[in-house]
């Protein structure tokens, strides 16, 4: 592999994999928000508190 396709991908490997790890950090955000305020709607509906 000659010296520019290795720096080529040494550039575009943070370019591209930078913004699919935000995504995923939301994603992840959002799925544990949803999952926590199912368990606060099934703890209300039982009458639990926490």
């Amino acid at each position: 592999m000659e010296w520019q396709i290795a720096l080529a991908l040494a550039v575009a490997a943070p370019i591209i994999l930078l913004p699919v790890a935000l995504v995923t950090y939301l994603n992840l955000g959002a799925l544990r928000s949803a999952i926590k305020e199912i368990v606060r709607q099934e703890a209300d509906t039982r009458g639990e508190t926490r």
